[in-house]
């Protein structure tokens, strides 16, 4: 793994796509029609070669419902990603099915959260857009160094930062809140233990009775209908 890769804590695979996307913003248009200045045959032969290996290595293949969906969770939470995407897919088909794969896989978790923790949800949905910005960010700054683009990605951070913290702060009132009902349970036993099982018992006994009693007395209007 690069330097880079390990600085922005991505694996090597994410890293690169992402300095393919800053390429996209800065001419990768161009690329993609050869008429950029300095291409040679041999480049261009050994950039299609890597390219076909690459659809080689493409396992699984979203279904056109499934990149959708990808697609315009870019567009509505990240639009320079979804643009930048939307290049890539033009271009450089092989690099764009890895990417759209990594995003869907993202963007399901995400909404199974939705539907298991809502309020879980909104916290891991702003932390996917900061990562996200981030992300592309960094990787045009690898590029240029621009100052404007640090400034942007510092202010990214400490807003991931926070967020972080507060995330924190929620499991350890979740887990507070999981401790405390386990204290009430453990305080609920500390009867010695032949009350606890004559207790259960008694329990048990009542609403297998009823139960008993119930099914009887259906039996028996069942055999007085008609």
């Amino acid at each position: 793994m690069s330097n880079t890769a390990k600085i922005l804590g991505y694996p090597l695979r994410i890293t690169a796509l992402l300095f393919t996307l800053a390429a996209s913003a800065e001419g990768l248009a161009q690329q993609a029609t050869g008429i950029e200045s300095g291409n040679s045959p041999k480049s261009e032969a050994a950039s299609k070669t890597k390219n076909d290996a690459a659809r080689k290595s493409v396992r699984t293949e979203l279904s056109d419902q499934d990149q959708q969906l990808a697609m315009e969770f870019a567009r509505e939470h990240h639009p320079e990603l979804f643009r930048l995407l939307e290049q890539l897919q033009k271009s450089r088909p092989a690099e764009f099915s890895r990417g759209i794969r990594d995003l869907h896989q993202q963007t399901q978790n995400i909404l199974r959260s939705k539907e298991k923790n809502p309020q879980r949800y909104e916290s891991q949905l702003t932390a996917w857009k900061l990562d996200s910005q981030i992300r592309v960010l960094t990787a045009r700054w690898t590029r240029t160094k621009d100052q404007s683009l640090e400034k942007q990605i510092r202010e990214l951070l400490a807003q991931r930062q926070e967020l972080k913290k507060s995330q924190l702060e929620a499991d350890e009132k979740r887990l507070q809140e999981q401790l405390r009902r386990i204290e009430e349970q453990k305080a609920a036993m500390a009867a010695p233990l032949d009350e606890r099982v004559n207790a259960e018992w008694e329990q048990m006994s009542r609403k297998v009775t009823a139960a008993r009693k119930a099914s009887t007395e259906q039996n028996k209007e069942a055999g007085k209908s008609p």
